[in-house]
């Protein structure tokens, strides 16, 4: 039978058994929960980085500037030839100037091609060889040639313009759920090492377990949508992760087994290309161990210090500064095994990264804590930690992973 009461009713009732029905919001906790496991998800928390949604498509459009690099077609051209073709249309008009380059160990002047007419089809052009007063060459096949700029005539024609066209990108929110399932007489029984009963501290571990599956999928996971499940009828959505959006973007470095400092210099260059020069660095322990030992005597380290409630050491190089921050979760599958993540890192631009929640129409699925979310008339609770979010990773090129580190040199 119902309990009754007198005056009024307030949370208080209904946070007390026999009801504990009050969802708990805990994503400020989860920031707080072990901060340096899955440092991502407690650096995107802390930093504000974190939005809310009203849909599980999760769509932004991303822009880039015109071309500086084209490519002549597979034929090459010959040194008098002027007319040739490109690989791809649509990268160059009328009055462009292009740079034939050498190769880098050669200090001969290049010569300069100007383009006076595209024809129609955008990539067989007519032009003039050996421009201002410069040495014709042929131009080997698939050849990278650089545009400088244009240069027109005075009273010369209104140009043709060159247009970026945006691309639509699209992450979707995933649903992450833990389960935990009591007894009552669990519940009931008092234990050692659970002051708050055996319940609280498993909602604790629980939380804490959810974290690091979030950071995983935002670490490894791929954006898709599949609307028919298996024939279910019911949708399923997977979020995009830092890893699958940097494998693609021509940005990762390959350390060849043994990282040398001359490798962590090309990853340096290729992390702070673009964007800030302030950056995350999540590394696995073996590239933490190498920026450590190099730290005597090739770059400039702080000590360790608690940032944002992580463990953070800032690593400045000629080219930016990353916080780095160890991250355990990049690990091989079993100690000693060569299979796994425990030689990857990632630099991250953290101004293109956002958490999103959903939460519309009164239903928030932010990270919460319900209790008793079944009842089916057994006797214990079946409580469930549930977060509805996906990660947002904008402009690729701003981040930059190192892969295949499984030793380091110490020269």
């Amino acid at each position: 039978m119902a309990e009754q009461f007198l005056g009024v009713r307030t949370t208080f009732q209904t946070d007390q058994a026999p009801e504990n029905r009050i969802v708990r919001r805990v994503d400020d906790e989860l920031s707080l929960l072990e901060p340096n496991e899955g440092p991502l998800i407690t650096l995107l928390l802390q930093l504000k980085k974190r939005s809310s949604t009203d849909t599980p498509r999760l769509e932004w459009y991303e822009d880039d500037y015109v071309a500086r690099w084209v490519n002549i077609s597979a034929a090459g051209a010959a040194s008098g030839v002027t007319t040739f073709v490109l690989a791809a249309p649509g990268m160059v008009v009328a009055g462009d100037m292009l740079v034939v380059p050498g190769v880098v160990t050669s200090n001969a002047l290049p010569e300069i091609i100007r383009v006076t007419a595209v024809n129609t089809d955008g990539i067989t052009l007519t032009v003039q060889r050996g421009f201002a007063g410069t040495t014709t060459g042929a131009i080997a096949a698939s050849a990278p040639l650089r545009i400088i700029g244009p240069s027109y005539q005075e009273n010369d024609p209104f140009p043709n313009s060159k247009v970026r066209r945006p691309t639509a990108i699209l992450s979707y929110t995933q649903i992450f759920r833990t389960s935990c399932q009591f007894s009552k007489t669990q519940v009931a029984t008092k234990t050692y090492n659970a002051p708050g009963g055996e319940r609280q501290r498993e909602h604790k571990k629980k939380l804490k377990e959810h974290k690091i599956a979030m950071n995983a999928s935002f670490l490894f996971g791929k954006a898709s949508e599949t609307m028919d499940y298996a024939g279910t009828g019911r949708p399923l959505r997977t979020t995009m992760g830092v890893n699958s959006v940097v494998s693609t973007n021509g940005t990762a470095v390959d350390a060849g087994g043994s990282l040398t400092y001359k490798t962590f210099e090309e990853f340096s260059r290729r992390a702070f290309r673009y964007g800030k020069n302030t950056k995350l660095l999540i590394g696995a322990p073996i590239v933490k161990s190498a920026i450590s030992f190099w730290g005597f005597s090739k770059l400039m380290l702080s000590p360790g210090e608690t940032r944002l409630g992580v463990n953070i050491q800032k690593v400045t190089t000629a080219h930016g500064t990353w916080l780095l921050a160890n991250d355990w979760m990049l690990e091989n599958s079993a100690q000693g095994s060569s299979t796994g993540f425990g030689g990857m890192a990632f630099s991250l631009d953290l101004d293109q990264l956002e958490m999103r929640y959903l939460n519309a129409n009164g239903e928030n699925r932010n990270t919460h804590i319900i209790e008793n979310a079944v009842r089916d008339g057994r006797d214990g609770y079946m409580d469930e930690i549930l977060t509805e979010a996906g990660l947002i990773v904008k402009q690729p090129l701003y981040h930059t992973k190192i892969y295949n580190v499984t030793d380091f040199t110490t020269t």
